[in-house]
């Protein structure tokens, strides 16, 4: 063994363990197994296969890669073991934002094409000669590079349509609760590219490699782990198509009555306005995380009368004037107290996420909830 040599292993050892480890972990979490977080629990079990598959393979690297990171070999290996990584995590981070999209026949064919690929370079790197197997190698590379722009592709596709079932179900901008997904998938794929340039770099590069993988690893893991209670969230949104996959508001039926305006309230409307005078009393506005089906169900009424309703009587859309009287208790808890924080203040109302509330608080003031709390505080 070459000096060189041990402190790649080391790496692999430490790399191996590490994702193992956190495979047996995965598979050992104890999820409720309610309808609701059976995608989830499916997700979970494709994570702790892919570190699992992941700690095997670079298990192989510590006892079959003949001399340090730049042999066909490990050069192989780390191509079938990008492959497998960038597929098995694009599926679990879709499972999470679109379950019904990840199907068994999807997942089957994905995995049919990777084995029948990199089964065949296999064979081909003890049948081939090294300079014909490198161009076989570098034919399998594009092949991996097209792999990754279709996966891109897909999650940008399935990403954007989760956010607007999310904005149509709860009436609100949910970018920055999926962020973090976004933000793991294209730190896997960088980190599926990185471990085919890593075999053709010097040894401190591998060395800045397995650390950044194995960061990556502890931390997906962690966040994955409790994500089941936000996971409860996204489902009610995307669970349902018909109501939540477009921008459309208004059935036929309602879209009629729109045009048929009372001139005074029937009995229906009038219980729905009285349910509506009860909610602000209440405060039920303060409610995060209630989808407009939810809100409607509590006020006795369906999610296309609601609309009906605020279309003919308010002349407003509900989700405007929610968030008005959110802000406007805002407004009221700004002054009320002045040492609490702005994020805080946030929470309370309704609109968890910071930079959301400042948000719609700039909307409706033009100043940020610091500014108008020091304009009217003078005052």
């Amino acid at each position: 063994m070459s000096p060189l040599d041990l402190p790649y292993q080391l790496m692999c050892f430490l790399l191996s363990i590490s994702t193992i480890i956190f495979s047996i972990l995965l598979f050992a979490i104890h999820i409720p197994r309610t309808k609701g977080l059976k995608p989830y629990n499916i997700s979970r079990y494709i994570l702790a296969s892919a570190y699992l598959v992941l700690g095997i393979l670079n298990g192989y690297r510590i006892f079959y890669s003949p001399s340090y990171p730049n042999s066909d070999w490990s050069r192989t290996i780390a191509l079938i073991s990008a492959s497998s990584q960038a597929f098995l995590f694009t599926f679990t981070l879709l499972v999470l934002i679109q379950p019904n999209y990840v199907t068994l026949k999807r997942n089957l064919i994905q995995i049919g094409l990777i084995l029948f690929l990199f089964s065949t370079l296999l064979i081909l790197l003890y049948n081939t000669s090294g300079s014909l197997y490198s161009y076989i190698y570098y034919s399998a590379s594009v092949i991996y590079i097209v792999q990754l722009v279709y996966y891109v592709n897909i999650f940008r596709k399935k990403y954007a349509q989760c956010l607007t079932q999310l904005k149509n179900c709860y009436d609100e901008d949910e970018d920055n609760r999926l962020r973090w997904i976004k933000l793991y998938f294209y730190s896997a794929l960088s980190i599926g590219i990185l471990a085919l340039a890593r075999t053709y770099m010097p040894s401190f590069f591998t060395g800045c490699f397995y650390i950044l993988t194995i960061s990556f690893y502890i931390l997906f893991a962690i966040q994955y782990s409790n994500y089941p209670l936000k996971f409860r969230y996204i489902i009610a949104a995307v669970s349902n198509p018909d109501k939540n996959s477009g921008n459309v508001f208004f059935s036929s039926e309602v879209a009629t009555k729109c045009n048929q305006i009372p001139q005074s309230l029937s009995p229906k409307e009038e219980a729905l306005k009285k349910a509506l005078e009860k909610w602000v009393e209440d405060k039920g506005f303060q409610s995060a995380d209630m989808s407009r089906d939810e809100i409607a169900e509590h006020l006795g009424t369906d999610r296309d009368f609601l609309t009906y309703f605020f279309y003919s009587h308010m002349k407003i859309e509900f989700r405007v004037w929610r968030t008005q009287l959110r802000i406007n208790e805002a407004k009221s808890l700004l002054i009320k107290y002045p040492n609490m924080s702005v994020s805080k203040i946030g929470h309370m109302v309704g609109i968890p996420d910071r930079s959301n509330f400042q948000k719609k608080f700039m909307e409706l003031t033009n100043f940020s909830p610091t500014e108008w709390r020091k304009q009217n505080l003078k005052n």
